[in-house]
């Protein structure tokens, strides 16, 4: 088999990393205050990917519902930005006892 002939059959390995940044402040009684950074990088073509950011409030009204608002901005390479508000109700699905 000729070296074109790979070359066609396998396809550049493509290597991308996420680094994430969580931060979850406590400090209300009501509410916790929530706030991400995410950004990609890739080795294949310019470095710099993306960059994802989010601020917001998340509330617990029980041991199985909770309430999430937020902002969302997207940043990709180029110049495309994305703004978004997120809002969100998380339902635990785990109904077993705690010991």
């Amino acid at each position: 088999m000729k070296h074109s002939k790979i070359s066609k059959i396998i396809k550049p390995i493509k290597i991308k990393i996420n680094f994430s940044l969580f931060l979850k402040n406590d400090s209300f009684a009501f509410f916790k205050s929530l706030m991400n950074d995410e950004v990609f990088l890739n080795f294949d073509g310019e470095t710099y990917s993306q960059n994802w950011f989010g601020i917001g409030i998340k509330h617990k009204f029980s041991n199985t519902i909770n309430l999430q608002l937020g902002y969302h901005n997207i940043s990709l390479n180029g110049g495309a930005n994305f703004n978004r508000i997120v809002a969100g109700i998380a339902i635990s699905t785990n109904h077993t006892k705690k010991k």
